[in-house]
C-alpha cells in the first residue's frame, strides 16, 4: 500500500489548476488532491473501479455538486480526468506518468509475496535434499555390514558423565526485605525504556540494594525513585532526597529559582523592617555610607524620627 504521492512543484501555478480554481474555487482543487491520495491508497492503477459519483464525493470530501466537479475535471481546459472506461469507471489522466511508483505498487507487492514464498519453502526442502544426498553417498561408500544382530548390552547403560557439568539454574527470587511491588515497577520501567533486566543484572541490583540497606538506606524507596526517574541503576539517597553516585548533582532550574526568590524575599523583609523602624538605610549592596550630618541628626531625635532638611549622602 502506498504512503504518499508525487505532486509537481508547479501544480499551484499551472494553467490547468488556475482554470479549475477560477471555475469551482479552492475547494475543488483540494478535492482533486484528496482524490489522488485515495487512488494511490486504494486504486493504484488510476482506474476508480466500482466507484459511483457519490463514492467519489465521499472519497474526496467534496461538499459541492460532484457531477459538476467531474464534468469540469474532464474538460480539455483542465483535463485531470480521462474519458470513462466502457464499464463506466472514472480514469485519472496520465496517472502512470505522474505517479509511476504508486502505479507499480501492486506489481511490487505480488513480486515480494512470491519471493517470500520461495524463501519460506527453501529451508524446508534444503535439509531434506541434503539428507537424501548424504544417505545415498553413505550407502555407496559403506563398508561390509557387521553381523546381524550385533551383540549389544540390553538395556544400554546411560552415560554417567552426560550432563554432569551442566549448572542448574536456580529460579530468581526476591529477598524478604524487598517489596515485590517496588521491584515489579522497576522491572517494568526497564522494559519500557528498552533496557530489560538480565538475570545477572538482577543479581547485581539486589547485591547493591543489600549494601545500601546495610548503610541505613531504604531499598524500596531507592527502587521507587529509580522507577520514577527512569534510572537504569540504583543510587543512595542524600538527606535532601537527591540520588548520590559519587558526583555532585547539578541544581535544577526550579531549585536555582527557589533560592533566588528566597534571597529576594529576605532582602525585601530586611529593607521593609528598616523602613518601619524609621531609619533610612541603603541596601547591603552599598558598602560605604557617608553623611554630612552628625550622628544625632542621622539617627533622628529622641522619638526616633529623622529631622527635616537632613539628608544622607551616598558615594
Amino acid at each position: 500500500m502506498n504512503s504518499d504521492i508525487r505532486l509537481a512543484v508547479d501544480f499551484p501555478t499551472h494553467p490547468k489548476t488556475i482554470m479549475l480554481l477560477d471555475r469551482l474555487g479552492l475547494e475543488a482543487v483540494w478535492a482533486l488532491i484528496c482524490l489522488w491520495i485515495f487512488a494511490a491508497k486504494h486504486r493504484p492503477d488510476g482506474v476508480l473501479r466500482g466507484m459511483t459519483p457519490d463514492a467519489c464525493r465521499i472519497a474526496c470530501g467534496y461538499a459541492g455538486d460532484i457531477s459538476e466537479l467531474l464534468r469540469v475535471l474532464k474538460t480539455p481546459e483542465t483535463r485531470f480526468l480521462d474519458e470513462d472506461t466502457p464499464e463506466g469507471w472514472i480514469v485519472l489522466h496520465d496517472w502512470k506518468k505522474h505517479n509511476p511508483w504508486a502505479f507499480g505498487s501492486q506489481v511490487r507487492s505480488e513480486k515480494a509475496s512470491k519471493l517470500a514464498r520461495l524463501r519460506w519453502n527453501a529451508p524446508r526442502n534444503a535439509p531434506r535434499n541434503a539428507n537424501a544426498m548424504r544417505s545415498g553417498n553413505a550407502q555407496r561408500n559403506a563398508p561390509s555390514p557387521s553381523p546381524s544382530p550385533s551383540p549389544s548390552p540390553s538395556p544400554s547403560p546411560r552415560s554417567k558423565t552426560k550432563g554432569a557439568f551442566k549448572k542448574k539454574l536456580e529460579p530468581f527470587s526476591l529477598p524478604p526485605w524487598l517489596d515485590p511491588k517496588a521491584w515489579d515497577g522497576f522491572d517494568e520501567m526497564r522494559k519500557r525504556i528498552k533496557k530489560p533486566l538480565t538475570d545477572h543484572a538482577k543479581e547485581l541490583i539486589i547485591k547493591k540494594l543489600d549494601g545500601l540497606m546495610r548503610q541505613g538506606q531504604d531499598p524500596n524507596e531507592i527502587l521507587n525513585r529509580s522507577t520514577v526517574g527512569d534510572w537504569t541503576g540504583v543510587y543512595a539517597i542524600n538527606d535532601n532526597g537527591e540520588k548520590r553516585n559519587g558526583k555532585q548533582q547539578p541544581k535544577t532550574f526550579e531549585q536555582l529559582r527557589a533560592e533566588h526568590d528566597a534571597e529576594i524575599r529576605e532582602e525585601s523583609n530586611r529593607v521593609l523592617g528598616i523602613c518601619r523602624a524609621g531609619v533610612r538605610q541603603p541596601p547591603r549592596i552599598h558598602e560605604k555610607l557617608t553623611t554630612d550630618t552628625t550622628t544625632e541628626n542621622f539617627m533622628g531625635n529622641e522619638t526616633g524620627d529623622v529631622l527635616e532638611g537632613e539628608t544622607i549622602g551616598l558615594e
